[in-house]
Formats: C-alpha cells, sequence, structure tokens
C-alpha cells in the first residue's frame, strides 16, 4: 500500500511539474509574440516615415520617430510609445542607425535620416532570461534564445521568426 501511495505521489509531482512547465512556455510564448509586436510597430513606423517624411531614409531614433509634425497630425508610433519610448511596459526598445551605415537624406524637419537601420527589443526584468528579438532594414525579425537581442550581421546562434 506504501509503494502504491509512494508511487502515486511520483506520478502526481511528475504531472504537476509538467503542467506547470507548459504554463511558463506558453507564457514565454506570449511575451514572445509581445516583443515581436513591438518590432512590428517600429518596422511599420519606419516605413511610414521614410515615405512621408524621411525622403527615403529612415529615423535615427526613437525620438525621431516620436516628432510630430502638424501636417501629420501625429507621431509614427503608437500612443503607447510616446510617453516612455525606451520602455514600455517593461520592454527595453533600441533603434539606432545599423552600425557603419552611410547617412540618409534630411527628413522633412531637416534632421538626419539613416540609409539602414536597426532595432531590438527584449524584456527589463531581472528573471528574464530570453528569448529577445532584432531586425535590420530588410524587416525580418531575428530571435536570440538569450536576453540580450542578436547584433547584425544576422546569423546563427540567432534564427529568423516565423509567424
Amino acid at each position: 500500500m506504501v509503494q502504491v501511495r509512494a508511487a502515486a505521489t511520483v506520478i502526481l509531482t511528475l504531472a504537476l511539474c509538467s503542467l506547470a512547465t507548459v504554463r511558463l512556455r506558453t507564457g514565454d510564448v506570449a511575451l514572445s509574440i509581445g516583443l515581436q509586436n513591438v518590432l512590428d510597430e517600429v518596422r511599420d513606423a519606419e516605413r511610414y516615415f521614410a515615405e512621408t517624411c524621411g525622403q527615403g531614409g529612415y529615423a535615427r531614433s526613437l525620438a525621431q520617430l516620436r516628432i510630430v509634425r502638424a501636417s501629420f497630425n501625429e507621431g509614427f508610433l503608437a500612443d503607447a510609445f510616446q510617453e516612455r519610448p525606451t520602455h514600455l511596459e517593461g520592454v527595453v526598445v533600441r533603434l539606432e542607425s545599423a552600425s557603419g551605415a552611410p547617412p540618409g537624406p534630411l527628413d522633412c524637419l531637416n534632421r538626419q535620416t539613416a540609409l539602414t537601420y536597426q532595432a531590438s527589443a527584449t524584456y527589463k526584468w531581472s528573471w528574464w532570461k530570453g528569448p529577445s528579438f532584432a531586425m535590420a532594414t530588410d524587416g525580418v525579425i531575428w530571435q536570440s534564445v538569450t536576453a540580450e537581442p542578436p547584433r547584425p550581421p544576422f546569423g546563427a546562434p540567432a534564427v529568423p521568426t516565423v509567424r
């Protein structure tokens, strides 16, 4: 009887551990999708900026994308980026000119643009161990299994995301 009870306890413990792992992985997936959505916002804002204000060039920072021009009636990023552009709900978002890229044309407010850019997103929580994400001008989002976003030129161990 004791052996049956011990076996049942072990099975129940393993089942609960498996359930906890599934919940944790489900949570990680949801958080990962959130980071990819943030980069989608940045990519869309960069494309709109390049078409309407950047004269074909891209913004070199999130601050440049936040600028409101009277004829546009709003910034290029969603309102959520307006108050805390680099720490959005625990997310650290970075946007910069691609390393070594030549400057682009002046934008509609006479600010320098970039011909290429790179952006990254990760969580700022100390317990977050990854994944994190980054992208370049081509808009392909790359995933790293660590909390440190991948850096261009992208490649192994980072992998392109598929959604």
